[in-house]
């Protein structure tokens, strides 16, 4: 559902415009949107796109002709096909799509940036002629694959303007609540995640423990004098700071060195299988973060979109039932054996450690964050 509301952000003004960028004019935005796969993609898009937005009507332009005005830049046998106006309407097109290239634009010649646009938006205009003149477009797989184009944008379009449609309200108030409840959770409202800068040792018992702690206090707090003393700095570790979101830490160790609330201080911790660990905490940082007036509008977007999802799903439900929708159920499972493998897939997530997790979870976004502007 998320993916599907994240795609429909795209207009398909702007999934167009992408197919130009990939065309071989294009390098020097090549690095900031994406690889082979994604420009191939983006390719396969503009030939959906130009049957849609009927910018193949003309025979030579991608642009309507009303769009062409001003100085002409670049013509095909006397026809402006890119002139100064519309070559500033593509860019500002261009950055409004993509809000991450304004960011760039200090390190960015604008010159070369308005060449490499031109020359793409003339590179478009040159396929579009050969495929014409080749007879490419009346090729039957070509049809079929502009008629599957345009409906996939059809349906991405009818989608876009559905979750429009909905009434979605979200009060400065509500923006607020959220920034104060989830400014933890998420990473990008951290500025610092704070925490114990902590090393420690461990050892099989409680008793152990104690008389290295009496060491260590004895060499003023000096952890690594006192180990090195008794022969065990091979065994002790760097815990770095920790806090919530520390990965390699034992949760139980990582929850009692997260409550140290004095520094510096030794501390002894007994686990509950019998083993104790010795640390030393060094230093305490509270967490910072980014200013709420700095993350207002992204937060409120954010909420938006995700009361969409939910509106999505409860307007979907009244359609299934004014449009009489039936689903073989049984042929997905009954609603206990999907209880039965959710519960198990829950039960091992449970048992992966904290650096398992990590990994599965950094996998799962890469697979699941959308391509840029395909």
């Amino acid at each position: 559902m998320k993916k599907t509301l994240i795609l429909n952000q795209l207009t398909v003004q702007q999934v167009a415009l992408a197919s130009l960028l990939w065309l071989p004019g294009c390098s020097l935005l090549e690095s900031f949107l994406g690889n082979s796969e994604e420009r191939a993609r983006a390719q396969k898009v503009a030939v959906e796109e130009r049957a849609i937005d009927e910018m193949r009507q003309g025979g030579l332009s991608v642009l309507p002709e009303e769009e062409l005005t001003g100085e002409s830049l670049i013509t095909m046998d006397g026809t402006p096909i890119v002139t100064v106006n519309s070559l500033q309407s593509e860019k500002e097109k261009l950055l409004d799509a993509n809000p991450q290239l304004k960011q760039m634009l200090d390190y960015m010649d604008p010159a070369q940036l308005d060449r490499n646009l031109a020359e793409g938006l003339m590179n478009q205009v040159i396929v579009d002629r050969y495929i014409g003149e080749q007879g490419v477009d009346q090729l039957p797989a070509y049809k079929k694959e502009l008629r599957d184009g345009i409906k996939a944008v059809e349906r991405m379009v009818n989608t876009k303007f559905f979750t429009q449609s909905f009434d979605v309200a979200v009060s400065d108030a509500d923006v607020r609540a959220f920034y104060d409840a989830n400014k933890d959770a998420m990473p990008h409202l951290a500025l610092s995640r704070g925490g114990v800068r902590a090393m420690g040792i461990p050892f099989a018992n409680e008793q152990e423990a104690r008389a290295f702690a009496d060491a260590v206090k004895a060499q003023n707090n000096d952890i690594q004098k006192a180990a090195e003393m008794q022969g065990k700095k091979d065994k002790l570790r760097d815990f770095m700071t920790v806090n919530q979101q520390s990965f390699g830490v034992e949760p139980e160790l990582k929850n009692k060195i997260m409550a140290i609330t004095s520094v510096p201080s030794v501390h002894v911790m007994t686990l509950q299988d019998g083993s104790a660990w010795v640390v030393l905490a060094q230093s305490k940082e509270a967490a910072q973060y980014r200013p709420y007036d700095e993350v207002k509008d992204d937060l409120k977007d954010y909420l938006e979109k995700e009361e969409r999802a939910k509106r999505f799903d409860a307007e979907m439900n009244k359609l299934k039932a004014r449009y009489n929708v039936k689903m073989k159920e049984e042929f997905f499972g009954t609603p206990e054996q999907q209880a039965a493998e959710a519960a198990a897939e829950e039960a091992e997530l449970a048992q992966l450690d904290d650096a398992e997790l990590a990994e599965l979870l950094n996998t799962v976004a890469y697979q699941e964050s959308p391509a840029p502007l395909a």
